[in-house]
């Protein structure tokens, strides 16, 4: 739901008067939640498949796939770094 708000703002920017920074930050929060519904998902298709399968392993790692977060975030997170620093070397 966040990512549909997000990305709808983004899509609208010009006609809600967003600065560079703000767009910035709706694009940021777009991904991030992106990157959730990407491993919600992925833990959803895992443990459906563990148990098509009859393999406790797989049904198992579905609830450890949910420290993918970390890696989406942690890699959103130096994006966005990134981008902010370039916005402030523009400005």
């Amino acid at each position: 739901m966040f990512a549909a708000l997000y990305a709808h703002a983004y899509r609208l920017r010009g006609k809600l008067g967003l600065t560079r920074e703000e767009a910035l930050e709706a694009w940021i929060s777009v991904l991030s939640n992106g990157g959730m519904i990407a491993v919600a998902f992925l833990s959803l298709a895992l443990a459906l498949i563990g148990h098509a399968t009859g393999s406790l392993a797989v049904t198992v790692s579905a609830g450890y796939i949910y420290s993918a977060i970390g890696v989406f975030e942690y890699a959103i997170g130096e994006y966005g770094g990134r981008q902010r620093k370039r916005l402030a070397a523009t400005s």
